[in-house]
């Protein structure tokens, strides 16, 4: 018998109420369509509760994890859960009603967040975006869960593009001036925001600019 592990994540930033009636409802889905699966029902919203949480499926046998972005959180449990779980990985997020003001729980952002980290560190994983109720989330959720998640797509091949004399001139020109360029970074990326991240030799080897950092305190 399959077995699937849940965990929601959350933070407390956002509209609990909303996430707690989101999450609440997501269960209930689960509940029908994955009998039987092994997890807290509580929203996780700092790292303790969330490392607790992960070491609970160490030792468990799972299928898949279903992770419920309830609300947006960066990146920083999910490559920790990503390192601890072997298992194939799907990411739930949720639609929300647009208002005009601040989103209220911010759910895909989370998922995007999490993605890129996960490709940056060989992991694939699959994904949904439905509202509990959406007649297709168990279909979706099933299939998830049956067919597998996929790997990660394969470098595409390289096509040949003609590209003619204007075009090449003006990117020799704007690499000429990116090559004496300078630019400024003021601190540090947030945790958890990697997408965020550069390597400033990199930069330089790509593009010729050079990175001149200024820690906050200095500033």
């Amino acid at each position: 018998m399959s077995t699937t592990g849940v965990i929601a994540l959350a933070r407390p930033t956002f509209d609990v109420d909303l996430a707690e009636e989101v999450a609440e409802a997501a269960f209930s889905v689960l509940d029908e369509v994955a009998p039987g699966w092994i997890g807290s029902r509580n929203l996780l919203f700092d790292a303790a509760t969330t490392e607790a949480a992960i070491t609970s499926f160490r030792d468990a046998e799972l299928d898949a994890l279903i992770v419920l972005q309830v609300t947006f959180t960066d990146a920083t449990m999910t490559k920790t859960l990503a390192a601890a779980v072997d298992a194939p990985l799907v990411f739930w997020a949720f639609p929300e009603e647009r208002t005009g003001g601040r989103l209220r729980l911010n759910s895909l952002c989370g998922t995007n967040l999490a993605a890129f980290a996960l490709g940056q560190a060989g992991r694939s994983l699959g994904y949904l975006y439905r509202a509990p109720d959406d007649p297709m989330v168990g279909v979706e959720i099933r299939s998830l869960l049956n067919v597998g998640i996929a790997s990660p797509p394969v470098e595409s091949t390289q096509l040949e593009i003609e590209i003619t004399d204007e075009a090449r001139h003006s990117a020799q020109r704007v690499a000429s001036v990116l090559a004496s360029s300078t630019t400024g970074v003021i601190g540090e990326h947030p945790d958890g925001f990697d997408p965020c991240r550069y390597d400033a030799d990199t930069v330089r080897e790509l593009t010729g600019v050079t990175i001149q950092r200024v820690e906050l305190d200095d500033l």
